[in-house]
């Protein structure tokens, strides 16, 4: 083939999952945020600290306020490269893997070092209201040659719905950007969003099309934690990510090429 997946049985370069709270700065509290990084700490030892500054002006004078809006908190592997990383800022939790291998160990480990944070979380700022669980799964395939006339026959499949007429007829260097809403059970109080972003761009020397798809649960009328237990936290959310997971797939088998799906297991 002219193109290769960057992972070993895989394609993904990145897998994220995020939550987001009720609340402009539903996270951003001082004892919050300490605890959640000690908690973490062990598995993802190295940190940077999140501030966020706010400016008031009077006649002459701006004073500013400079307050703790949250960490970045990542482990790296033996090449010095981050290969897990946790970020809370404001409203929003993330853990990301960059060393994805299989589902059930990628999704298990991060739901379980969410588990285990927002069990003492939850005792200092109860409840927690969940807005949103989302799982962004980023795709690539790299080209042999960089200077590869049409890089989007060789990844997708000849009648892939996402792609426009003008994507294929734009060369080596082209981008689609899009959105929609789904169905996601019930509709008064779930709703299903979905945004793909598919690129093909110059990455240092290589060419690579990438495929960005973020899968969206959105609480309409929020979603409470109704326990302090880090395991019964731990399986709702692999319950709920579980689920964009099979989406996800589904949207990658819909996009790809046979040969594709085939060489990062899809078929």
């Amino acid at each position: 083939m002219s193109i290769r997946p960057v992972g070993q049985g895989n394609a993904i370069a990145a897998c994220k999952f995020t939550l987001v709270f009720a609340g402009e700065d539903g996270l951003a509290d001082d004892q919050v945020i300490r605890v959640a990084s000690d908690v973490l700490g062990g598995a993802l030892p190295s940190i940077n600290e999140l501030q966020h500054a706010t400016f008031e002006a009077v006649p002459g004078s701006m004073t500013a306020k400079v307050r703790n809006s949250g960490f970045r908190r990542f482990s790296t592997g033996p090449d010095g490269s981050k290969d897990w990383e946790a970020e809370l800022v404001r409203q929003s939790f993330s853990i990301t893997c960059f060393t994805y291998t299989r589902w059930d160990d990628v999704a298990g480990r991060a739901c379980s070092m969410f588990g285990r944070t927002l069990h003492k979380m939850q005792a200092i700022s109860n409840p927690l209201q969940l807005a949103a669980c989302v799982l962004t799964v980023v795709d690539k395939f790299v080209h042999q040659s960089a200077e590869c006339d049409h890089p989007i026959d060789d990844v997708f499949d000849a009648n892939c719905e996402f792609l426009t007429p003008q994507s294929r007829k734009s060369g080596r260097l082209w981008h689609v950007h899009q959105g929609w809403f789904e169905s996601a059970g019930d509709q008064r109080s779930h709703r299903a969003l979905h945004t793909l972003n598919l690129s093909s761009r110059l990455e240092k020397e290589d060419l690579v099309t990438t495929i960005e798809h973020s899968a969206h649960t959105q609480y309409l009328e929020g979603f409470k934690f109704l326990t302090n237990s880090a395991d019964v936290i731990n399986d709702s959310l692999l319950e709920s990510f579980h689920s964009l997971h099979i989406r996800n797939k589904e949207i990658l088998r819909q996009s790809l090429s046979i040969e594709n799906r085939r060489t990062i297991g899809l078929d």
